[in-house]
């Protein structure tokens, strides 16, 4: 058994870490001390797997009743990631939305990951997806896969078609990337804004990417243009290129603590400013930012877009101590966590009339207000 007492953390006399050696994650000796201290703990504590309780939260996990949560609609086709006792890893499958409204839908599986490790020899866990957004009208046939090594925080990326269910090799001009805390997204077919472990320098003190590159299909990401860097003392930096009602957006952004960002918005001239609001990139959220002293009797103030300045014909309110909740119909099905109605329009959203409310529900499950300056999201933020 290893000796913990021999193994204290590092006090003021002492200043070295005596378990640094765990930095190894990977090394025997690592894995046997995890090894030792898991069979010091079943041996104390009893095996979990025996007990009511595993097994109960087990069957509620596994359970066939659960919600199919819609990560993503795309082109008429409605996206789930799954995970029961026979598909343990996951399986990403997609229906229509009247197959969705039956009781057991006919899902298509677009890929079975447990099947994928076992060909692979890797177990792979699901860790997202980016859509290749080519603007309306135009099909999705391409996104990028972050796939982790046994879960672990660094992902790999591989580019997969949607038509043909498979993923774009390298020989064949497709986008991968090696294990890294990769920040990635589609400026078009063949380009990528683009943030990984490009060896030093390219990562900050927190271990995740430092720079934004713009990768050209078919040359190599060592070889990209540096596009926008933050300081090694941030957390992260990454940039984001997404369209809202038909404009195309691009913003870089410093995540300089958990708590603090800095984010930059280009302007139609090409250069990039900062912006004064807080924004999410992710799905494209903007909300204003109302500061601590706002007075309660001033709840209008005139909307305009932060970003170019020009003044919207309607106000900016904040919200009312009470709001209508989304309301479902009998039978309809809700995602708890995105709020994505799958069968029928929400009733009510945020005390809109319902006719209104129809039409501020997008086909991507985010409810947009339909003229005010703030977008609300709804949907899984990873993507599914």
């Amino acid at each position: 058994m290893f000796d913990r007492d021999n193994n204290l953390l590092p006090t003021a006399d002492q200043n070295e870490d005596p378990r640094v050696w765990l930095e190894g994650v990977e090394d025997a000796g690592a894995l046997d001390w995890v090894r030792s201290w898991n069979a010091h703990a079943t041996s104390s504590l009893g095996d979990p797997k025996g007990s009511a309780t595993y097994t109960k939260i087990l069957e509620i996990l596994d359970s066939k009743e659960k919600i199919p949560y819609v990560g993503r609609v795309l082109d008429g086709l409605y996206y789930n990631f799954w995970q029961d006792d026979v598909h343990v890893k996951g399986i990403w499958r997609r229906c229509t939305l009247a197959e969705y409204r039956k009781e057991a839908p006919a899902w298509e599986v677009v890929l079975d990951l447990d099947a994928l490790g076992k060909a692979e020899g890797i177990t792979w866990v699901w860790a997202g997806s980016t859509v290749l957004d080519e603007g309306a009208g135009v099909a999705v046939d391409r996104v990028l896969l972050k796939l982790s090594n046994g879960g672990s925080d660094a992902s790999h990326v591989r580019e997969f078609d949607l038509k043909a269910k498979a993923f774009v090799s390298e020989a064949d001009g497709g986008f991968v990337v090696g294990e890294a805390k990769t920040q990635m997204v589609y400026k078009d077919r063949d380009t990528l804004l683009i943030g990984t472990d490009l060896g030093e320098g390219s990562l900050t003190d927190s271990g995740y990417p430092r720079t934004v590159r713009e990768w050209k299909r078919g040359t190599k990401l060592a070889d990209a243009p540096l596009v926008f860097e933050g300081k090694k003392t941030d957390v992260l930096a990454f940039a984001s290129y997404y369209r809202d009602r038909h404009v195309w957006h691009a913003f870089t952004r410093r995540m300089i603590t958990f708590w603090t960002s800095e984010h930059k918005w280009r302007t139609p001239s090409g250069e990039y400013e900062k912006v004064p609001v807080q924004v999410w990139t992710r799905r494209a959220i903007l909300a204003a930012q109302f500061s601590a002293e706002f007075s309660p009797q001033f709840s209008d103030m005139p909307a305009a877009c932060p970003c170019t300045g020009r003044r919207q014909d309607r106000h900016l309110r904040r919200p009312a101590p009470r709001r209508a909740p989304l309301r479902m119909g009998a039978g309809e099905r809700q995602d708890v966590r995105g709020g994505l109605a799958a069968r029928g329009a929400a009733r009510r959203v945020h005390g809109r009339r319902p006719q209104r409310a129809r039409r501020a529900l997008r086909a991507d499950g985010v409810v947009v207000a339909r003229r005010p300056l703030r977008l609300v999201q709804l949907s899984d933020a990873r993507g599914a």
